[in-house]
């Protein structure tokens, strides 16, 4: 309750943003409602960053816990 609802994102959108951004290995990525930490995942593993994601939706936070694993 009170949060937005989520939205996934087609992971071809994902990968043409982190290669447009300027993100890399001393970079530090920061999704905010990373909902199932798809992004976060891509970043680290395309990029090279540190990154972390901050979820309010305590079954998502699950699921990219599990997904990370």
């Amino acid at each position: 309750p009170g949060t937005v609802p989520y939205l996934p994102c087609a992971v071809d959108v994902i990968v043409a943003a982190l290669r447009e951004a300027p993100v890399g290995a001393e970079s530090v990525f920061v999704d905010l409602g990373a909902g199932l930490g798809r992004v976060v995942l891509l970043a680290q593993l395309l990029c090279g960053a540190r990154a972390v994601g901050i979820e309010l939706q305590p079954a998502l936070v699950e699921q990219a816990r599990r997904g990370a694993a």
